[in-house]
């Protein structure tokens, strides 16, 4: 997502880092064989500084994301949840989620400064019967974005079809909402095919951290400013 950044030898503050912010591994999610050594090592290969482990039922604890983390790339530890408006993505909470109603989960997570990310919004919306042209809005899209219950929308997902991520880009740019790209990685040679490109404000930055540096993307656009 983006032109590639010129990186990381540059200081903290003014480089960018690139992050599939959507991977999975066999230490919590039961659909993914890529253990984590596969998982960081395809990660550097193509060029990453970064992965948010979404994990379908556990949070990575910190010595994990410590372990296999280096001095120049990060495993940010994070949950993909199943709610009951669809799947979500969690960063910043040390621990999976308690709550799968999206209202109950975006208490929980405001509480523990984390965020949320509205993952593949449109996967398999267009195979029941949602018009693929023009400004629709399914309706439990609507009331996410008009609860203001997740700071980002996921626009770039390589489990999706083009059509999927075009409206998912349309979607984020009417809400004014954070775009974020990830690969939906189950398989190492899947990881790094999508990514996001975050400013760098930190020079050891974590789950805490990426989940601050979204949320004050968020609220720099005039419409949500303040509002979090």
């Amino acid at each position: 997502m983006g032109e590639p950044p010129n990186s990381n030898d540059a200081d903290p503050v003014s480089r960018t880092l690139r992050i599939d912010f959507h991977v999975h591994s066999r230490l919590g999610s039961a659909d993914s064989g890529t253990t984590p050594e596969q998982l960081v090592d395809a990660a550097i290969r193509c060029g990453l500084d970064g992965v948010v482990v979404a994990e379908h039922y556990r949070v990575w604890a910190e010595g994990e994301a410590e372990r296999f983390s280096t001095a120049s790339f990060t495993v940010f530890p994070g949950a993909e949840v199943t709610t009951d408006l669809g799947h979500v993505i969690v960063v910043g909470m040390k621990e999976y989620p308690r709550h799968r109603r999206l209202e109950d989960l975006a208490i929980e997570a405001r509480d523990a400064g984390a965020i949320l990310v509205l993952a593949h919004p449109f996967r398999g919306l267009f195979d029941v019967g949602l018009p693929e042209a023009g400004n629709t809005i399914h309706p439990r899209l609507r009331r996410i974005i008009e609860a203001g219950q997740v700071h980002a929308i996921e626009v770039e997902n390589n489990g999706c079809t083009d059509s999927e991520n075009h409206a998912a880009r349309s979607l984020a740019a009417l809400a004014a909402h954070v775009p974020v790209a990830g690969s939906d990685a189950h398989v190492p040679a899947g990881i790094g095919r999508s990514w996001t490109s975050i400013p760098a404000s930190a020079a050891t930055p974590d789950s805490r951290w990426l989940a601050g540096a979204v949320r004050g993307l968020y609220e720099r656009t005039p419409w949500h400013r303040g509002s979090r």
